[in-house]
């Protein structure tokens, strides 16, 4: 029996008329934003100068595209970057590993030791795998 494959995977639907989902929400929160800044600032010349900043970086965001990913994708990666724990793993020595665990250094040419031989595997521990896998396989 053939399925259908889904195809154009990558293109985000379309909302309103030419543009995405994506689009209309920025649009629409700029929108917003501006109606705000119309209402707080009795200023026109204070109130257009902000309306200008806000619609320009929201229609950079809406439609500039980098690399043939939107700009805002890259805001927000930027954005997380910050904001995101890292964690960072770092082994002193074999000692404070778990038992069963097998570790060596790397080994690269210029150092003047051989890279660790790793253990054959016993006959019990070949069968024991091979009995996993099939279990994996019948499952």
């Amino acid at each position: 029996m053939q399925y259908p494959v889904p195809q154009f995977v990558e293109r985000e639907d379309r909302l309103l008329g030419p543009l995405t989902v994506r689009q209309t929400v920025i649009l629409l929160g700029a929108g917003a934003i501006i109606f705000v800044l119309y209402l707080l600032f009795k200023n026109f010349f204070v109130f257009t100068l902000l309306a200008v900043i806000v619609s320009g970086v929201a229609l950079t965001m809406a439609f500039v595209q980098v690399n043939g990913r939107p700009l805002i994708d890259f805001v927000m990666y930027f954005i997380n970057y910050f904001f995101q724990p890292r964690k960072y793993t770092w082994r002193k020595t074999e000692a404070k590993m778990p038992k069963g665990t097998k570790w060596a250094p790397q080994y690269s040419g210029n150092q003047k030791t051989a890279p660790a031989e790793r253990a054959e595997p016993t006959e019990e521990e070949k069968l024991r795998d091979i009995k996993n896998l099939a279990d994996i396989l019948n499952q």
